[in-house]
């Protein structure tokens, strides 16, 4: 659900940076340069942006907010579980496992007692060496990091909790 909210986040603010670009006004790159920037062009009236234009980077804009504010929600949510299941917190303690992974180990019932040995356990959750370098080749570079993290962070938590 949050990984959605983040892609279509992502592009309004790409199309947002496209439609402006088109009018001479260039952007840099990353979220807070975005904020800050837009916020005063589409204050300043005297900049070349036909109105309907502005008032439709607006509703993007509005749009793109309201997807930060629902992934805040998630983020909130997913910390209160994290910190209220014995469990999560105990794997949170890994280095590198957040709420996120803490979770999502936890969702997939984990249950250190039914594997044999942390290659099984691995295996579970697909992650071996072939299918990590599959997995991490098939993945654009910015969820590269979030994969690998995952898998190297579930092999440690095998190798230790199991």
């Amino acid at each position: 659900m949050r990984s959605g909210y983040v892609s279509r986040r992502t592009a309004i603010s790409n199309q947002i940076r496209g439609l402006l670009t088109e009018h001479g006004l260039v952007f840099a790159r990353g979220e807070m340069a975005l904020v800050v920037r837009l916020r005063q062009v589409l204050e300043d009236a005297s900049l070349p942006i036909p109105f309907r234009l502005r008032d439709l980077i607006a509703d993007l804009w509005a749009e793109w907010e309201c997807l930060g504010e629902r992934m805040a929600a998630l983020d909130a949510e997913l910390q209160s579980v994290a910190t209220t299941d014995p469990l999560t917190r105990r794997l949170m303690t890994v280095p590198g496992v957040g709420p996120m992974t803490a979770t999502a180990l936890v969702c997939k019932d984990l249950n250190p007692e039914r594997f044999a040995n942390a290659r099984q356990f691995a295996a579970y959750f697909g992650v071996s060496g072939s299918a990590v370098r599959a997995e991490i080749q098939a993945v654009s570079r910015a969820r590269m990091l979030e994969v690998s993290r995952f898998c190297w962070g579930s092999l440690w938590i095998s190798r230790n909790f199991v």
